[in-house]
Formats: structure tokens, sequence, C-alpha cells
């Protein structure tokens, strides 16, 4: 049976530099790879609160929705199709810090040119050119 999933993209701009996590080895990744974090949206759960959610278990972090980014990426496999909503979100405080789940083995800072040199999942130096555009607006 195909299905389609909701996948809310939370991301985070600092110094002029994003966040991205290194995916663990799984079935999407063989562990080289830098991902955005986020999550999929659970029955009767809205979009912002799987972000907020998502944020606390993936990166330990509390954080605030800034602004989305209204244009939707969307992924197609064999039997299921992601369709991804982008939120661009800042720490709640300043000093707190990441705290990797068993979903990722490392963090990163980098700008924008850098990401586009990185081996990462999916479309994710897309995705961030999309959120410069809104960023400062």
């Amino acid at each position: 049976m195909k299905k389609i999933i909701c996948v809310c993209i939370v991301v985070i701009k600092e110094n002029n530099k994003y966040l991205l996590t290194k995916r663990a080895k799984d079935e999407a990744s063989d562990g080289t790879l830098w991902q955005l974090a986020g999550g999929t949206v659970e029955f009767d759960e809205t979009p912002e609160k799987t972000l907020i959610r998502e944020a606390k278990e993936e990166l330990g972090l509390d954080v605030k929705i800034i602004k989305f980014i209204p244009k939707i990426f969307t992924k197609i496999a064999s039997n299921w199709q992601a369709i991804f909503f982008i939120y661009l979100c800042e720490r709640l405080t300043k000093d707190q810090s990441i705290k990797l789940n068993n979903e990722a083995t490392d963090y990163g800072w980098f700008t924008l040119p850098e990401i586009k040199n990185l081996p990462t999942l999916g479309q994710v130096y897309e995705i961030l050119q999309e959120a410069e555009i809104y960023i400062s607006k």
C-alpha cells in the first residue's frame, strides 16, 4: 500500500551558519550524510507541535518558530511520498547545549557554500537556499 507522510523540518541559523546533524547509519544513510533535524507528523498533532517535539527529541533544544517557509518539498520512493514543511526556528535561549539522540552521530554549523559541498541526505541545500529568501523578510 502506498502512503503519504508529512515531515516537518527544523532550520536553525546562527552567526550565518546552519545547524546540521550527521545521520546515523540506517536504511536511508550509510552514516556519512548530513541532514536537517525533523520528523513525521503524528496523528492528532499539528505541524508546529511536531516541529517543537522533534527539535527536543533530536537536538535536545527548546525552539521558537520564527517563520514558515512557504515552499513545499517532496520526495517519492517506491511505496511512499514525503511532503516536507520547512520552518525557520531559533533556540529559546542561546545557552542551550545540543544533545543528540541516537538518530545522529554528530552535529555542526555550516555556511550555505559549505553545505553545497557536503554529502547530504535529500534536498538539504535546496531547502536552505529557499530559507535564505525568507530569513531577512
